[in-house]
């Protein structure tokens, strides 16, 4: 009898090893498992990076695009801002002929040293100081480059000014001078003048209405490049989202 028992008890415990070793196979299958698992699951998000990465690139090259057409109108819209307070500020009572002519980028101090401050008169015949309409002379200067090519919008009454004046060379100037017919008048694009009575100016001198044509110039060139500027952004905001 007890040696019955004494057997029984020595299969039950080698029973209970062998079930210890089961399980721990199968948690030791289980952590392998789970570690293919995590393997998978980390090949997978290293190859999303991986296609990322080229959208990511991409976003980044566009929000730079969109950053810098937004500086680009931020800074068109300060500089007409600024502009146009400049040339309100210029302005009389009465506006000035100065704003119906239009010229030729470039050729600023040239017309300025034409006309000088006679481009701040007026057209409204209540003005203190006005331009009117008179005789045109029939032939123009024949030599130079003829004035009414430079200045590309004006009222009638410049004309006879208009007329009477060529662009020169700075250095054909003093010879062409004592050529010049009565009224006559050359200028440089530097904005030297000589006049038929002997006047000459250089362009060295004073000549305010200069300053005020190139504003007027850059004031309509920073507007055509806003709206240039606004469309640009637009089409990289568009782009970025």
């Amino acid at each position: 009898q007890a040696a019955l028992q004494a057997s029984r008890a020595a299969y039950e415990k080698a029973s209970d090893f062998t079930g210890e070793e089961l399980a721990l196979e199968a948690a030791l299958a289980e952590v392998e498992r789970l570690e293919g698992l995590r393997d998978e699951a980390a090949e997978a998000v290293e190859a999303a990076e991986a296609a990322l990465a080229p959208a990511r690139q991409k976003e980044h090259a566009a929000l730079e695009v969109l950053r810098h057409a937004q500086a680009r109108v931020a800074t068109l819209e300060g500089e007409i801002a600024s502009l146009t307070h400049v040339i309100a500020e210029e302005t009389t009572s009465y506006p000035p002929i100065m704003e119906h002519v239009r010229v030729a980028p470039g050729c600023e101090a040239a017309v300025a040293a034409l006309f000088g401050d006679e481009l701040e008169a007026a057209l409204d015949p209540a003005a203190p100081m006005r331009w009117s309409e008179t005789n045109t002379p029939p032939h123009p200067i024949p030599f130079g480059f003829a004035m009414t090519d430079i200045v590309t919008e004006f009222p009638r009454e410049l004309l006879p000014r208009l007329r009477l004046a060529a662009l020169v060379d700075r250095l054909d100037g003093d010879r062409l001078q004592s050529q010049l017919p009565p009224g006559g008048r050359l200028v440089s694009r530097e904005g030297d003048l000589w006049r038929w009575d002997g006047f000459v100016r250089r362009a060295d001198a004073p000549q305010p209405a200069a300053a005020r044509l190139e504003h007027k110039n850059r004031l309509a060139a920073a507007r055509a490049e806003l709206k240039a500027a606004e469309a640009r952004a637009a089409k990289a905001k568009a782009t970025w989202e």
